[in-house]
């Protein structure tokens, strides 16, 4: 199981990820996004970083808890 804090690989296609950014995005924003690619590309292993405060932390348990299931589906 991957799990990103900031993902630098599109997992969809194994190329370094085309985020275009205009400074603003923060480091949790292209993990995110990230994170989304590969599972659009049919990776259900990728997991984001669990155990952070806030909303992120929410965040990420609930797009890790999605991809397991669709992971065991």
């Amino acid at each position: 199981m991957r799990r990103f804090g900031v993902a630098r690989i599109d997992r969809s296609n194994g190329h370094p990820a085309a985020t275009v950014t205009d400074g603003t995005d923060t480091p949790e924003q292209v993990a995110i996004l990230d994170a989304l690619r590969a599972v659009r590309g049919g990776d259900f292993s990728v997991r984001l970083a669990a155990g952070q405060p806030g909303i992120g932390g929410q965040i990420a348990e609930a797009f890790n808890d999605v991809v397991e299931l669709n992971q065991l589906a």
